[in-house]
């Protein structure tokens, strides 16, 4: 009997006689990625391969260091001037310890630890400045920065302490011979390490004590062991050469089982307790749930593994005799698809022909006999529809093979061509051709066609609007899809026909004519159809009320190339298009895409074929040119691990500030970074990777930063963000990443951004502002007061000066107007009783002089007086005038030099008076006491500060002189009463004089 249903799956499944089951994983070359030194990779030979705490993948080659976020590298090299560089570029191992840091192991013995804040490496010495572990490998690193780390190396245990400045060797009277790996067991806080000549120990980190497991050893061939992991339930499985052992901790030996073959060498094991391993070149996985041992494929040159958080296995090559050949990736979670290497022909052609053989049919080849579609009604019977021939049934519990030829002979040209059909029971089938529909009645033995011109016109051969590909039921209706006259429907009970054509001026028709799959709602089969189009993309027929809505119009679904639809019978479809295959829910209109990436053998590019298969066991089939694969829709879950956010690179101002540097940025051990810029460098680009490593072309984005943007901003694919013209203020920009399947992570990637303000709108500033605007306020309010207080006080002042003004006239008047007018009158009297002639006419010149006097006094005093007069140049005038009038009656020669303009500067009334009656007195002197013949006036105005413009008057004759200090001692009233008239006014008098050289009075006073 022929299994049709073994030949479509088309797995090849290998058994050997071992306890242990190996299956053959077929793998093509399409579920690995591969990345070399085109890709950024520093070298084609991996040596060691980790994930940090972060999420990046850090890779060791023989010429240098690589940090990987699924898109690009970030490099490190020697630098032979930076003690803070990689000591050499030949990288025998990194490494991560408990916190997830990162440590180097470089071919020149040092160990350097990895400072991710500062972006540089910390290299660890002994004491003298020699490498730590000089011709001693390390395997790896335990430990935390609070408590220190252990370091395991071939010849034993380190210690270095969380200074990272001392290393001790943990001393033991045991023989430990090679050692060859280890095992940290975090819950135990036990370190598990075996030797190539002492089996397996146990070392305690609490009490620092190692024992021989001797009832472990006992199952072993202790020269031989080379790796000891835990499996799931807290076995040890051990691996001696080409011998994998599980043995409890109680000593109890579980299963032993050679595998044969090369060395079992680099064991890991992942999350899900699933141990890896390379077995000669073959990449190789031990199930602990089952026994099971599962070839997956081999890699010429693969030197190590290691399984990340997303649960991708990388895969390095090289060594020291080969060249290598990159990084190999495998996604061991998202290869869900199974793969059959067989064309889709070869699948259906060979049950088919292998049937007719056997029932001596005449099989013909030629592409009349090419097979267009199979069905299945039921587990037993599979249909098969030849392109001109007519359709086979086949029945394999009975043998049974049935033949219906179309009704036309074969050479008969107006013979349909067949495209597809419907199984309506496992007596019954409908067939869409170019000239109609054939119904097969298999228990009556007919063929019938079902002619409609107006439904399916005849073409006249042309091949233009033939009726290809599908056909399904829905709502009732016989579905035809055509390439040029769009979609129609033909209801067999009713004779109801429906037709859906593109218009372009209308986007509620179909896409385009060019109809390729129609298939029926898998929630509501009664209203809505699904149809595909070559280039016109998924259209939705909403039958209630005959409108059609495109997907790209009303999603973000752009494929626009639908090569088939297949209903998974609960709410989703799936798609094959030019972009791979889709699963697409019709509730949500959310979609997800899988391709090579995630096992597909490639993309649906044709659609002149069925290229899926709705099998009985619920299963599809689904096939293109690379090949078929074969799945259980409702067994193909989401990748669920949501991936972390790594920041790759910040830029101030388009400069980049990484690495990290105090300048921009604060932080703490395990933190979210922080930073700092002022406010006039407030351009931010932050690049960053979702460090999940399934399909990183698919990753998607979004990010908020608050307040400055509250709602999350989707930003699909990007991988950088530009924060432009931050006002000063504090920020917490949050990047949330999506895997290749849309599950979004839930907690952010988080970055912290102030922006300084300037000096101004700081706090400190503002309050100070604050204190001075009360300040200013409160000295506006005194202002005014003050103002308003010397106003009054100005007022009094007016007031007391106007009182001693007319004092000091009263006192004038008083003093020369007063003792001249009674001199006057005495000499009156006194001449009234003497005779006439002479003495009469001597008293009358007398009392003449004496009135003259009497009016320049009274003169002055009316100068002074008028308001006109209170200028400098008015005051300076009436010098001049009285000293040339004083000196022409005293018939003596006067020489007057002064400035040619004087400022328009007002001089007050007391000050006028003072300085003119201390003129006169000067200039009374020189001509009355010195008795000279010259008399020289000099007068000149400085200008400065308001405090400092002075008007300076000099009067100086050529008289007899006289003797300063004989003047003192006769303390003259005259230089008395001048010296005082000059400090009532502020300003100053000296006078010079010595017998026989005449005297000098120099006066100066502020203006």
């Amino acid at each position: 009997m022929i299994s049709f249903l073994l030949v479509l799956l088309g797995f090849m499944m290998l058994q050997s006689s071992d306890p242990i089951i190996r299956k053959q994983i077929s793998t093509p070359d399409q579920t690995l990625k591969r990345i070399t030194t085109e890709d950024g990779l520093p070298s084609n030979q991996t040596i060691s391969i980790v994930q940090d705490f972060e999420g990046f993948m850090w890779i060791a080659t023989r010429t240098g260091l690589a940090r990987y976020n699924g898109v690009s590298f970030r490099n490190y090299y020697e630098q032979a001037d930076n003690p803070n560089s990689l000591s050499s570029n030949f990288i025998e191992r990194v490494m991560t310890d408990d916190d997830g840091e990162i440590w180097v192991m470089t071919r020149d013995g040092l160990l350097h630890a990895y400072n991710r804040h500062n972006d540089f490496f910390v290299r660890i010495y002994e004491t003298g400045f020699e490498p730590i572990l000089t011709r001693r490998d390390i395997y790896d690193v335990f430990g935390t920065s609070e408590s220190g780390w252990w370091i395991a190396t071939w010849n034993g245990l380190y210690y270095l302490n969380p200074d990272k400045t001392e290393i001790q060797f943990i001393e033991t009277e045991l023989n430990l011979g090679y050692i060859t790996s280890y095992s940290h067991n975090k819950d135990e806080q036990t370190i598990y390490f075996t030797s190539f000549r002492r089996g397996v120990f146990q070392f305690d980190i609490e009490s620092g004590h190692i024992t021989s497991l001797e009832k472990i050893n006992r199952h072993l061939s202790i020269y031989a062991t080379n790796h000891i992991t835990l499996t799931r339930e807290g076995h040890f499985l051990i691996v001696e050469h080409t011998t994998l052992s599980i043995i409890s901790k109680e000593g109890q030996l579980i299963s032993s089982q050679n595998m044969g073959g090369g060395k079992i060498y680099h064991i890991i094991t992942d999350s899900d307790y699933n141990t890896w391993f390379i077995h000669g070149y073959t990449i190789r996985r031990y199930d602990d749930k089952t026994g099971e041992v599962f070839s997956y494929f081999r890699i010429q040159g693969a030197l190590t593994l290691f399984v990340d958080t997303s649960h991708v296995l990388w895969i390095g090559t090289g060594g020291l005799n080969l060249y290598g050949y990159g990084l190999y990736l495998f996604d061991t979670k998202t290869m869900r698809f199974g793969y059959n290497q067989e064309s889709f022909s070869d699948i259906a052609h060979s049950p088919l022909i292998e049937a007719l053989e056997k029932h001596s049919f005449e099989y013909q080849t030629g592409s009349d006999w090419a097979i267009v579609s199979i069905k299945e009604s039921s587990e037993n019977i599979s249909w098969f529809l030849t392109r001109r021939r007519g359709l086979f049934r086949y029945i394999r519990d009975t043998d049974e093979l049935d033949f219906f030829p179309f009704l036309l002979e074969p050479n008969d040209p107006r013979t349909p061509e067949a495209f597809d059909f419907i199984v309506l029971d496992d007596e019954t089938a409908a067939i869409s051709t170019s000239r109609g529909v054939v119904n097969i009645h298999a228990h009556k033995d007919e063929v019938s066609l079902i002619d409609n011109p107006v439904l399916f016109p005849d073409f006249q051969g042309s091949g233009t609007g033939m009726i290809i590909n599908k056909m399904e039921k829905a709502a009732g209706f016989y579905w035809f899809a055509t390439i040029d006259f769009g979609l129609f429907a033909y209801h067999p009970e009713t004779g109801e026909t429906l037709s859906f054509t593109h218009n372009p001026a209308d986007r509620s028709t179909i896409g385009i004519n060019n109809v390729t799959s129609v298939s029926e709602d898998p929630v509501n089969h009664e209203r809505y159809v699904w149809v595909g189009t070559n280039l016109g993309g998924l259209n939705r027929i909403d039958l209630w009320d005959n409108t059609i809505q495109r997907m790209h119009d009303v999603s973000d679904f752009n494929a626009m190339q639908i090569n088939s639809i297949h209903s998974d019978g609960e709410a989703g479809l799936w798609l094959t298009s030019e972009r791979g295959l889709f699963y697409f829910d019709v509730t949500t209109f959310a979609y997800n895409r899988y391709s090579v990436t995630d096992g597909v053998q490639g993309t649906y590019t044709y659609y002149s074929r069925n290229q899926r298969l709705s099998r009985a066991d619920g299963s599809l089939l689904i096939c293109d040119y690379n090949g078929c694969n074969s799945f259980f829709p409702d067994a193909i879950n989401p990748n669920t691990h949501a991936p972390a956010i790594g920041i790759t690179n910040i830029k101030v101002m388009n400069e980049p500030v990484l690495p990290f540097s105090t300048e921009w940025f604060t932080h703490g051990a395990n933190e979210p970074v922080s930073m700092q810029v002022p406010w006039n460098k407030n351009i931010i680009g932050v690049e960053f990777a979702s460090l999940e490593y399934s399909a990183p072309q698919k990753n998607r984005h979004k990010y908020r930063v608050p307040p400055f943007i509250d709602d999350w901003v989707e930003i699909g694919h990007s991988r950088e963000i530009t924060l432009t013209n931050l006002d000063p203020g504090s920020y917490k920009l949050e990047i949330l990443g999506s895997n290749n399947d849309g599950i979004w992570a839930t907690e952010p990637g988080v970055l912290f951004i102030d922006v300084i303000p300037p000096f101004w709108m700081t706090f400190t500033f503002r309050l100070l502002m604050f204190f001075m605007l009360i300040s200013v306020v409160g000295g506006v309010v005194w202002l005014v007061s003050n103002r308003k207080y010397k106003a009054k006080l100005r007022e009094m002042e007016y007031k007391m000066a106007v009182d001693n003004e007319r004092m000091r006239i009263s006192r004038d008047m008083h003093d020369n107007l007063g003792s001249r007018l009674t001199q006057i009158q005495l000499m009156s009297r006194s001449r009234k009783r003497k005779k006439k002639g002479e003495v009469l006419e001597k008293t009358l010149e007398e009392i003449s002089k004496e009135t003259e006097g009497v009016i320049q006094n009274v003169s002055q005093i009316v100068w002074a007086l008028n308001p006109e007069n209170d200028t400098l140049e008015n005051l300076v005038g009436f010098i001049i005038q009285y000293t040339e009038t004083f000196c022409q009656r005293a018939q003596i020669s006067c020489r007057i030099k002064a400035d040619e303009n004087f400022p328009e500067l007002s001089v007050p009334a007391d000050k006028r008076h003072h300085l003119i009656n201390v003129v006169k007195e000067a200039v009374n002197n020189a001509v009355k006491h010195a008795s000279c013949s010259i008399l020289r006036l000099n007068l000149h105005y400085k200008q400065g500060d308001m405090n400092e413009s002075k008007l300076s008057i000099s009067i100086e004759d050529n008289g007899a002189g006289f003797d300063p200090e004989q003047v003192k001692s006769k303390k003259r009233n005259g230089l008395k009463s001048m010296k005082s008239r000059m400090e009532s006014v502020g300003g100053d008098i000296n006078v010079e004089s010595s017998q026989g050289y005449g005297t000098k009075v120099q006066i100066s006073c502020s203006i």
